[in-house]
């Protein structure tokens, strides 16, 4: 797994590289939003040939939407360019499929919320991705006020994976031992002395 633990989203933090994503690959991860506001902000963004400064190609991204509502956009393969869900509640978690399987002779890309199907389309251009950067969140776009954990990304079908080549890098800030109950109280008194909720707070490792 990328990021096991709960979380917190950094911008401009990358979490991992990977050599290739084939035509058939899983991705999936947890999240826990807290505030939303006007603007795109990001949760993962996958791209090649990105840098703090560039973001090269766009593989893949999950943002919180600019009306600040609490609706996912998610980047799909088709002129739309994202699928907008319905609106996701703060302070509770929020599971997020994103898979391209082949079926016959067909690419089909989909997006489940919460293990609800809630896009799927025959990709015509399926594509493999070299040298692919992860981030949680990216450089570019304003960062989502959330946690993540159970991240994972894998090639081939889903439920025969195989073995992909990547680099997991270290992902900061980590909630690992507190309730529930703890992580919403913390983060509501934290946010009192400083942005984003996490400042002068101390951590486990």
């Amino acid at each position: 797994r990328i990021i096991k633990s709960l979380t917190y989203i950094v911008g401009g933090k990358m979490v991992a590289s990977i050599k290739k994503l084939d035509k058939e690959f899983h991705i999936f991860f947890k999240i826990r939003p807290y505030v939303y506001s006007k603007k795109l902000h990001n949760v993962i963004h996958l791209a090649v040939g990105s840098s703090k400064k560039s973001r090269g190609k766009d593989v893949l991204g999950v943002w919180f939407s600019e009306a600040g509502d609490g609706r996912l956009n998610i980047t799909v393969p088709t002129t739309a360019k994202y699928f907008i869900s319905d609106p996701q509640p703060t302070y509770a978690y929020c599971t997020i499929d994103v898979l391209q399987q082949k079926e016959k002779s067909n690419y089909i890309y989909a997006i489940k919320i919460n293990a609800k199907t809630v896009y799927s389309k025959q990709n015509s251009n399926p594509t493999i991705f070299d040298n692919v950067q992860v981030y949680a969140s990216n450089p570019w776009d304003l960062v989502q006020d959330a946690y993540i954990e159970d991240m994972f990304i894998i090639n081939g079908k889903k439920d025969q994976p195989n073995m992909i080549d990547l680099v997991i890098n270290p992902t900061g800030m980590k909630l690992n031992t507190f309730l529930r109950s703890d992580m919403l109280s913390l983060h509501i008194v934290a946010s009192i002395y400083g942005p984003r909720g996490y400042t002068g707070i101390s951590h486990g490792p």
